[in-house]
């Protein structure tokens, strides 16, 4: 069984944990907190993950903090963008959405100088790390709100 591990985030003065998962040397988020920090149905978004072959949505058990055993399910971080660049903004809750917004358009950015041939290693690795910035704020999020 996987352990849930709790990274601590720091985002604007407030420090949130974010849930990851190892699975064979992958890091495995759990879309279930990112769902709820953004507002959107996790039932819903798990069919459309499931159902979409561009996915890689696995349910994995795992051990949390207080011992229990859950059931969660996960992508693979290098997943986590294209899955939040099909959620629609209009959907998900005001308090998130302008971040939302602004991360779909960086990553429709990077994708058209990639089509381009104009996207370098720098500006994929600025990307990497807005996406694990993004997802660790969406996990924070979520763990504020519970």
């Amino acid at each position: 069984m996987n352990e849930i591990k709790n990274f601590p985030i720091h985002i604007q003065n407030r420090t949130f944990n974010a849930q990851v998962l190892m699975k064979a040397g992958v890091e495995m988020v759990a879309v279930s907190p990112i769902c709820e920090a953004i507002g959107v149905e996790e039932y819903r978004q798990i069919q459309k993950l499931q159902s979409n072959p561009q996915f890689s949505c696995l349910h994995m058990s795992a051990t949390g903090s207080d011992g229990k055993s859950y059931q969660m399910a996960c992508l693979p971080l290098e997943e986590v963008a294209m899955w939040l660049c099909n959620i629609s903004a209009n959907r998900v809750k005001p308090e998130v959405r302008e971040i939302l917004i602004g991360f779909q358009r960086h990553c429709q950015m990077e994708l058209h100088a990639a089509l381009l041939g104009t996207a370098g290693t720098g500006r994929v690795r600025q990307l990497e790390i807005s996406l694990k910035e993004l997802t660790q704020a969406f996990h924070a999020l979520s763990a504020e709100f519970r």
